[in-house]
């Protein structure tokens, strides 16, 4: 019975470690760097990456998951709201990991069209970088990509990473 006892309070105690531990995206980025595809501007692949003109972009996670961003600060904000299974149908048809960076979710712009959606991805030694990877339906077209970054260094650039420019 003690032994029980005391599995019971190291759970809970490693539970609640956990969730203390778990945090919340909060992402200030000065720089940032666009991917165009084919047909959408004059350089196809990663531009160069630039300083923020008007100030930091902001992305703050809410308790719901809702993600509040900001491409400037007197911007208003945009929610990216969850995507749910039921909705996206099949996760799987984004990659998991792109350049060590993790997929955080799929994400829905209330004030867009539903068919749209965003593919956040974000680096556990990257605190302030965020990379958001736009469809239009899940995995078939993709849109363009945006890397937000405290420095003016882009990995994706740096790897080649090549979103179908081709």
């Amino acid at each position: 019975m003690a032994r029980v006892f005391f599995f019971l309070i190291a759970a809970v105690a490693f539970i609640k470690v956990n969730a203390q531990t778990a945090s919340k995206l909060d992402i200030s980025a000065g720089y940032i760097s666009i991917f165009f595809k084919k047909g959408t501007a004059k350089t196809v692949g990663w531009e160069s990456t630039r300083r923020m003109p008007k100030g930091n972009f902001s992305c703050k996670e809410q308790e719901d998951g809702t993600l509040f961003l900001k491409y400037f600060p007197s911007d208003v904000i945009t929610e990216y709201k969850v995507a749910t299974r039921d909705i996206i149908g099949d996760p799987n048809k984004v990659p998991k990991q792109i350049a060590g960076f993790k997929l955080k979710g799929i994400y829905l712009n209330p004030v867009e069209p539903p068919e749209y959606y965003y593919a956040l991805y974000i680096h556990p030694e990257y605190k302030n970088s965020l990379l958001i990877v736009g469809y239009l339906e899940l995995g078939k077209f993709f849109t363009g990509a945006n890397y937000y970054s405290e420095t003016a260094e882009n990995p994706f650039r740096e790897k080649n990473i090549d979103f179908g420019s081709k």
